[in-house]
């Protein structure tokens, strides 16, 4: 039934309101969450209804058991994760210190390799002339 026969229906009944199933029915249209109920009365049926209803309510709290147990796993792995990031930060951390002594001992190769050079030019030089005066 679509919401303008819900409402011309409770115009009609002279109630001026919506029953408590018609009022359901009309959020139920507009995706509005209402408690499901049935009205029964035959008493096998009520029975029936009520079984089903129970056996809902039943496997809902198994998926509810289930989402907190699935919940509780998210967590711990979760906090694993969490263990393995700061290890990797640690370990990024140890690598940069290594990597900054690394620059420090180029550096400090290249001061003594240019030192080198000039000292290996001096002898050069000085040899050089040596040589020149022994001719």
């Amino acid at each position: 039934m679509n919401p303008k026969e819900l409402i011309e229906r409770a115009l009609e009944s002279g109630h001026g309101a919506l029953n408590e199933a018609d009022s359901k029915r009309l959020l139920g249209v507009y995706g509005i969450p209402v408690v499901d109920e049935a009205v029964c009365v035959d008493p096998d049926k009520a029975a029936t209804r009520a079984e089903e209803i129970f056996q809902e309510a039943d496997n809902q709290a198994r998926d509810a058991e289930r989402m907190v147990e699935s919940m509780a796993q998210i967590s711990d792995a979760t906090r694993a994760n969490a263990v393995a990031i700061d290890e990797v930060a640690e370990n990024s951390e140890r690598q940069r210190a290594v990597m900054t002594e690394v620059v420090e001992s180029t550096d400090a190769l290249m001061a003594h390799s240019s030192e080198l050079r000039a000292v290996a030019h001096r002898f050069k030089t000085r040899a050089d002339a040596k040589a020149e005066e022994a001719e």
